[in-house]
């Protein structure tokens, strides 16, 4: 009785889209409207800023700072990688180490043991 009311709910849309509700005609209209509104108006914005602005803010030696920038930023980025690398590599080995030792130990205490019943 659950499995079919279980199959009746998952073929119902509402069942899967639970949380949303479907938005009136006005509203998708204002939210259209606002959108619009708010890009027309950045345009415009964009349009009276002088173009000696432009022109300044996007010459050659900016494009140049911020590709050396970037390649300074990657270069720092791998000396971190190369140090989490040997930090991690460290700790295998430590855990490697412990791990051997208590194996070896456990090994020989178990065969004096052994050999101390017969």
């Amino acid at each position: 009785m659950s499995i079919t009311n279980s199959t009746k709910r998952r073929k119902k849309k509402s069942f899967i889209f639970r949380g949303k509700s479907s938005r009136s005609k006005a509203r998708q209209l204002t939210q259209a409207i606002l959108m619009l509104t708010i890009g027309i108006n950045l345009i415009f914005f964009l349009n009276t800023l002088p173009s000696d602005f432009i022109v300044i803010r996007l010459s050659k030696d900016i494009w140049i700072n911020l590709y050396k920038s970037i390649l300074e930023s990657l270069a720092y980025i791998g000396g971190i990688g190369v140090a989490l690398i040997v930090i991690s590599l460290l700790i295998i080995s430590l855990v490697l180490i412990i791990g051997g030792i208590i194996r070896l130990f456990v090994f020989y205490t178990k065969k004096s043991k052994s050999s101390n019943i017969r």
